[in-house]
């Protein structure tokens, strides 16, 4: 992945895919405890590696042209490869302190990770908007025991969550269902990943965008619904947002956003006789990076 900024639009919003970095997970983290014979079949399918999977950490910020909203702040310090995300803002014209919105969709490290460093806001000026259940969870040091996941992995997403969450308390706004983070931007809940899990709806001009975030991690989950990832909470409820989600998107034609799909993770859900197929739209692209 070279670029690390790809700028397109929704109606008259500016919107930019702004890559944090990239990780490697084994296939069983997206798959969980599916036939790996079939993992691996739907990865070769698609053209990919059968021994891992190597996805990006994609942000979205939208310029409303009143606001500058930043859904997710990426891993910050996780591993070597993540962090970057305030330096590719700033590669593309964007000051994160002129960010006034940001949209914490859920406690995972990899998406809230980059909201805090040394216990400092990373984004000083942004109201911090997140689902109450999911904050009241992580704020609850939670057992973790229904993710298929080790101690020590355990251990840290407690720490980062809360650690990340005491040092933006000041700046963050709970909601409760769906709500307008800001005008044309809109959070609805999306649970099963996580408990408070959100998606984000982005309207402007009867164009729309519908960032799913971590309700469908991988594209052969399209096709595989039912396949339940490592580190869904409650994979029975994960799977029913997954399938009202893909649905949605194919009924309305949105512009669909990923998070941990092939870069730059934009592309329309299509109906297919078994479920869904992933379209992307790499040659969506608007006519200029944002600028301050």
């Amino acid at each position: 992945m070279e670029a690390t900024a790809h700028p397109f639009t929704v109606g008259s919003f500016s919107c930019l895919a702004v890559a944090d970095g990239s990780f490697t997970y084994p296939p069983a983290a997206f798959a969980g405890a599916a036939p790996p014979d079939e993992v691996e079949r739907a990865l070769r399918d698609g053209g990919r590696p059968t021994d891992a999977i190597t996805t990006p950490y994609t942000c979205l910020l939208i310029d409303t042209g009143d606001h500058r909203v930043l859904v997710d702040a990426g891993a910050g310090p996780l591993a070597p490869t993540t962090g970057h995300l305030p330096d590719h803002l700033r590669d593309a014209g964007i000051d994160p302190a002129s960010i006034d919105t940001l949209i914490l969709t859920h406690g995972h490290p990899d998406h809230l990770g980059g909201v805090a460093l040394d216990r400092v806001s990373a984004y000083p000026a942004a109201r911090v908007v997140m689902s109450r259940v999911e904050r009241d969870y992580w704020m609850s040091n939670p057992g973790l025991d229904e993710l298929h996941a080790d101690p020590a992995m355990k251990e840290l997403m407690r720490t980062l969550a809360s650690a990340n969450l005491a040092a933006i308390a000041e700046q963050l706004e709970t909601v409760d269902g769906e709500a307008d983070a800001v005008p044309g931007v809109r959070v609805l809940p999306a649970p099963g990943h996580t408990p408070g899990h959100l998606a984000v709806l982005v309207s402007s001009g009867g164009d729309r965008l519908l960032d799913l975030v971590d309700a469908v991690l991988d594209p052969f989950l399209l096709t595989h619904p039912d396949w339940h990832p490592a580190l869904d909470h409650d994979p029975t409820l994960a799977e029913a947002t997954r399938r009202r989600l893909l649905d949605q998107a194919a009924d309305e034609g949105a512009l669909v956003l990923n998070y941990h799909f092939p870069w730059p993770g934009l592309g329309y859900v299509r109906r297919e006789e078994a479920g869904w197929r992933w379209e992307p739209a790499a040659a969506n692209v608007g006519p200029q990076l944002l600028t301050d």
